[in-house]
């Protein structure tokens, strides 16, 4: 399949790490019981050490222990970041390389495997339920008070609820009138 590719970027870091590693252990092994400094470079001649040179050794093999385990630890999570599938929240395709296809033809494409479709047992529950409908009838009380805080009017004479909205309008001649 696919999915399971070789991540030989991994090895050659690895490699890369563990080769410096080697090198400087070499370094200090030479600097101890080949004396380079004396032999190539002219300076003055220093006795063995070799408690140096273990003190040097194991703390460069710390070192490189801590390291490594850190980059294999950044692999690993990069593993993981890299097996997410990206898919589009509107049309439901997914992006492969850079070529976006439907989620069947993905499955074929990447993992070898046919799709088909049906019906999970909640989604039945839910389309099998009767829908009902309730509409609520606005009074013309409640259609006139919306339309009074939308639009409210002009004229200031109009009397004031408590709660601050325009009272409705009276007919002309009845005992509410102003």
């Amino acid at each position: 399949m696919k999915m399971e590719q070789s991540h030989t970027y991994e090895k050659v870091i690895l490699a890369i790490e563990l080769g410096g590693f080697a090198v400087l252990l070499s370094v200090l092994w030479l600097d101890e019981y080949l004396d380079v400094p004396f032999r190539f470079l002219g300076a003055l001649k220093t006795p063995l050490r070799p408690q140096e040179f273990w003190f040097e050794a194991i703390t460069t093999l710390l070192v490189a222990s801590t390291v490594i385990a850190a980059t294999l630890w950044v692999f690993r999570r990069l593993r993981i970041l890299e097996s997410f599938i990206q898919i589009c929240a509107w049309c439901r395709k997914v992006k492969v390389d850079d070529e976006w296809v439907s989620f069947e033809q993905y499955l074929k494409r990447e993992h070898e495997v046919l799709s088909t479709h049906g019906i999970c047992p909640d989604c039945r529950a839910n389309a099998t339920k009767p829908t009902t409908s309730r509409r609520t009838v606005a009074t013309s009380a409640d259609r006139y008070a919306t339309l009074a805080r939308i639009h409210p009017r002009p004229n200031s004479a109009q009397p004031q609820t408590q709660t601050g909205s325009v009272a409705p309008p009276t007919a002309p001649g009845s005992a509410n009138e102003i």
